[in-house]
Formats: C-alpha cells, structure tokens, sequence
C-alpha cells in the first residue's frame, strides 16, 4: 500500500512537471514568430541573467568575463544573496518581503521575470535549464527580445527529465522521464543561442537534434589569482567539490584509504568544499582511522590559497560539464586525476597535463595514477606546468573573447 502511494505521488509530480513544461513551451513557440524584436545594436548589448549560486568564487567566475567581453555594454544579474561588486555589473536584489512571503527563488524569479518585462534587455538567460533557463526563455518571449540557455551541467540537465540533477523539483522524479526529455529538448530548440561548457555536451545535444546555435564557453578563472605560489605543499592531493551525491566523495575516500596503504600511512588529503554529504564523509574518514590523513577545510573565500597546499588534485565525479573547480586546480599547478567524463578531456592529454580515469564506480583505477605522480617528482612537475598551461584557454580575458564571438555572431545573423 506504501508502495503504491509513494507511485502515485510521483506520478502526479510527473503530470505536473509535464503540464508546466507544456504551458511554458506554447507560449515561447507561439511568441517565438512574432516578428517584433528591434536589432541588437553593434556597439554593445545589455544582458539580464540570473541564476543559483553556491559560492562568490563561483558567482565571480561565470559574471567576471561577460563584465570584460568588448562587445557587452551591460551586465545586469538578478539575485536573492549578496554579489560582490564587479566593474560593469548591475545587481537587482528580489525585495526582502518578497522572499519573506515567497521564499528566495521565486522572489527572485519574479524579480527578474518583472524586470526583464520592463526594460527589455537585448539578450535574457539563466544559468542551468532546470529552472532558471526555462524562466529566462518565458521572459524572453514575453518580453520580444533574445534567449541564451547557459547550460553549466552538461547533459544532466535534460537526460532523463532532468531527474539526476540537483534540483528541488525535477529531482524529485523517481527516474528518468522520457516525455519530459523531450519537453526540454524541445525548450532548448526555442532558445536563440546557447552555451555549453565544452564538446561532449555540444555532441550531445548536436545527436539529440538540437539546431539552436551552440557556443563553447567555460567559466573564467583569473590566472593571476589562481596560480603556483609556492613549491612546499604539504597534502599529497585535493580534492574541491561541493560535497554533493553526484561527486562521489565516497569513491575519493577509498583512494585515500588504498594509498595510505601502498604509503605506509604517509599520503594525506585536503579537501576543500561544504555540501549536503559532509557529515557522511567525515563519518567515513573516523570509521576508516582516516583522521590524521585527510583535513576538512569547508567552503573557503581563499581557494587558491588552498589549492596550493597541495601536490595533485582529484575530481571522482558520476557527471560533470568543464569543472570550474579542475580548472582553479590545474591553473595552481596541480596535475589532475580525474573521472572521465563530460568535457573534462577537453582540457587533459592523458599522461601530459593529467589523468583520465574510466573508474565504473572502482576507487582502483585511480590508485596508478597517484602513485607514479606522488612517487615520481620529475614528472608530477612537468605535468603541473602542462596542466596550468592548458587550463588558460579558461583564462577570465579568454573567456571574455569567446563572449564576444558569440555577440557578433548574433549581430552578424540579424544583419544578413
């Protein structure tokens, strides 16, 4: 009976996911042939997004670059927590009494939906599909202007109708979903331009018929700031994530557990990140009698700083795009192990500037790896100066031109 109940719940989130999603897609493919919208201008455009972040390093890294794109006139970013300030950007806070009655994200969408309306922007997006880019996408319409999805998770975000992701709504699906997969590809065909993180995802929607122009931009990471600063580093390898299911803290846990026994109980680990399976790792690391070698440091605002206490880095992550965490990492000089997903090869030659791991969910694979990096200082030193040196085509300046590619590319479409 139980059983059939917890069905029938998920059942109806289902429905309703699918109601909404219809609702919303009517309107965009409806409005989309409105032939209304006045041409971008070439001296600069105004951008509205919005968008959920986890951390100021990680708000800085995604802002920062459309801040500095030539083609860019203004940054506008609607937000319910602190922004730091940011030369160019424009931040709109949801009111306070707003987020009291309804709470943070829908105060905020509101917010921006209201302002997207009422200054009409020339080009409107959100970060991550589910549910800020769906959003975006309505405003846009609404508003007879342009939409970007900026699709910072990769696939995940559609496969399956988004039920691995980590959000509240279409996470709660009990699995995949393939109507809803199609409802938001179908979403991400009504988009005027799109940008992905690298090119496992442009493939991936490429093969899932996506015709929407597509653009390859990581985040920007500021190479003066995250770079090597000192040659003395105490931990053997970090590890810099949020602490969330998705990036398999437990997977890392057992390879320190295996190296402390290859060391002799010499290897230790930073680990750099809060998240919701904190307390299971740290259950793990005193039932494993890991205590003296691995060190909790939490969410920190001096991540290069940490970043440069250690030898190596590692990523064990199920699903990823480009990881903005590996790139902080390999800018600081850490060589990378990594799980062989998403776009993280589109930065790591296998056995030059990193490792790429096909673990299958096996902490073993990862064992070679570290063990010919921390046993051999030659080569862990020559890889970490390939490791910065590839990581700064996701340099801030970089990114910003990549911007700029995509505005005049858009420009350039309306005028012919």
């Amino acid at each position: 009976m139980a059983t059939d109940s917890r069905a029938s719940r998920f059942q109806l989130r289902a429905a309703i996911i699918r109601a909404v999603l219809a609702v919303l897609l009517w309107t965009t493919h409806r409005r989309r042939c409105r032939p209304c919208r006045r041409l971008l201008p070439s001296d600069g455009v105004h951008v509205l997004l919005t968008g959920t972040f986890y951390s100021a390093n990680w708000i800085n890294s995604q802002l920062i670059p459309l801040c500095r794109a030539q083609k860019i006139a203004k940054v506008t970013f609607v937000s319910a927590i602190p922004v730091q300030d940011i030369d160019g950007l424009e931040v709109i806070y949801a009111p306070k009494l707003l987020q009291k009655v309804l709470g943070g994200v829908p105060a905020r969408l509101l917010t921006f939906a209201w302002h997207g309306i009422r200054t009409r922007p020339d080009l409107i997006g959100g970060f991550h599909l589910l549910i800020n880019g769906l959003v975006a996408q309505f405003v846009a319409r609404l508003a007879r202007t342009r939409s970007v999805h900026i699709c910072v998770g990769g696939p995940t975000e559609v496969a399956g109708g988004g039920y691995a992701t980590e959000n509240r709504i279409f996470g709660r699906l009990n699995g995949p979903d393939e109507r809803i997969e199609r409802q938001l590809l179908s979403a991400i065909s009504s988009f005027d331009v799109m940008v992905v993180r690298g090119n496992s995802a442009k493939e991936f929607y490429a093969q899932h018929g996506i015709t929407t122009p597509q653009h390859i931009i990581t985040a920007g990471v500021d190479s003066e700031v995250f770079s090597p600063t000192q040659s003395d580093r105490e931990f053997d390898i970090a590890f810099l994530a949020r602490l969330s299911d998705v990036k398999r803290i437990e997977i890392f846990l057992t390879v320190v557990r295996k190296l402390k026994a290859d060391f002799d109980t010499s290897i230790n680990a930073l680990i750099i990140g809060d998240g919701p399976l904190r307390a299971t790792a740290e259950n793990y690391v005193a039932v494993n009698e890991l205590t003296e070698n691995v060190c909790f440091v939490g969410q920190v605002d001096d991540v290069a700083t940490q970043l440069n206490r250690a030898k190596t880095y590692a990523l064990t992550s199920r699903s990823e795009g480009l990881s903005q965490a590996m790139v902080q990492a390999m800018l600081c000089g850490l060589p990378p192990v990594v799980a062989n997903v998403g776009s993280l090869a589109d930065l790591i030659t296998n056995g030059v500037s990193g490792y790429l791991v096909d673990d299958h969910g096996n902490a073993d694979a990862y064992i070679p790896p570290f063990v010919a990096l921390l046993s051999e200082t030659d080569r862990c030193r020559e890889m970490s100066g390939a490791a910065r040196a590839s990581a700064m085509q996701c340099s801030v300046d970089a990114v910003a031109k990549k911007w700029d590619v995509l505005v005049t590319s858009l420009v350039i479409t309306e005028r012919t």
